[in-house]
């Protein structure tokens, strides 16, 4: 036989050392235990936010422990401000990445272009008069890869004044091989 008792102020009727209650604090209609509305375990209010604080507590914990690869930034980049623009140039290998906008209060949206840095393909530079291939040539010269300030002949010969040789690199005049 359960024994029952009507307080004057207090809970309300309870059930002798129970805690199970009309209303009140313990396993209730509506408080702070578990409710039918209210904080607790809950049929709607903020039970169900309770496990999502949990479980994002927990992969915060976890990917705190997780550290990224270091990453060495490519190249080198350039950013000028002048007066409300924005010039922005990144040289990465054999290209360059550039562009210019307008800064609009503290915002600007800038767009890079890339710029190709390559060699030509046909590598012949004349000034003044020259055969071969890959020539560049400052006067007269022949040869296959010949850079020639003045005359000079040759396989691969750089030459200021006079030469003659393979791979001959002359300032003034001179003959033999490299």
């Amino acid at each position: 036989m359960s024994r029952w008792t009507i307080e004057k102020n207090g809970t309300g009727i309870e059930k002798s050392g129970t805690g199970i209650e009309k209303s009140g604090t313990g396993i209730e209609k509506s408080g702070t235990g578990i409710e039918k509305s209210g904080t607790g375990i809950e049929k709607s209010g903020t039970g169900i936010r309770r496990a999502l604080l949990a479980c994002t507590l927990a992969t915060v914990t976890c990917a705190a422990s997780l550290q990224a690869a270091p990453v060495d930034p490519a190249g080198s980049l350039q950013v000028v401000v002048q007066d409300n623009a924005i010039a922005v140039s990144w040289i990465i290998g054999e290209s360059v990445f550039s562009g210019v906008t307008a800064r609009s209060g503290s915002f600007a949206n800038l767009m890079l272009t890339e710029v190709s840095l390559n060699v030509p393909t046909h590598n012949i530079d004349v000034t003044g008069g020259g055969t071969g291939a890959e020539t560049q040539v400052t006067g007269g010269g022949t040869g296959a890869k010949t850079q020639v300030t003045g005359g000079g002949t040759g396989a691969k010969t750089q030459v200021t004044g006079g030469g003659t040789g393979a791979k001959t690199q002359v300032t003034g005049g001179g003959t033999g091989a490299k």
